[in-house]
């Protein structure tokens, strides 16, 4: 399935016959983000991730775009969510019981 010049390339790299390419030289971004801003960001991120699971009306929450449609999507197709008809004839998000226990779950089983 793999090319013979990318498969032999990888070969080299693993056995560490590679030539040096100078990567070890690189200096160090001057713009990095410091552990904690992080850990904020992934925090901020889970917490959105959350409030979408128990928000049944998602186009209040800041910020609606294509990833977070995505994530509505994952959730769904997890069983986490349901879309149920509303008398309106619209639909509405619902958290299944499966998704109830997941907030309760401890957060590194949740991840």
């Amino acid at each position: 399935l793999l090319e013979p010049k990318f498969k032999a390339s990888i070969r080299r790299y693993v056995r560490n016959d590679a030539p040096d390419t100078g990567l070890s030289e690189l200096s160090a971004d001057k713009h990095a983000p410091d552990p904690e801003k992080i850990v904020r960001h992934a925090r901020e991120c889970w917490e959105t991730i959350l409030n979408l699971l128990i928000e049944d009306n998602p186009v209040q929450l800041e910020g609606k775009n294509e990833q977070t449609e995505q994530i509505e999507t994952l959730l769904e197709r997890s069983e986490l969510i349901k879309r149920e008809p509303t008398p309106e004839g619209d639909t509405r998000r619902t958290i299944t019981s499966k998704g109830f226990r997941f907030l309760f779950l401890p957060h590194k089983k949740q991840v």
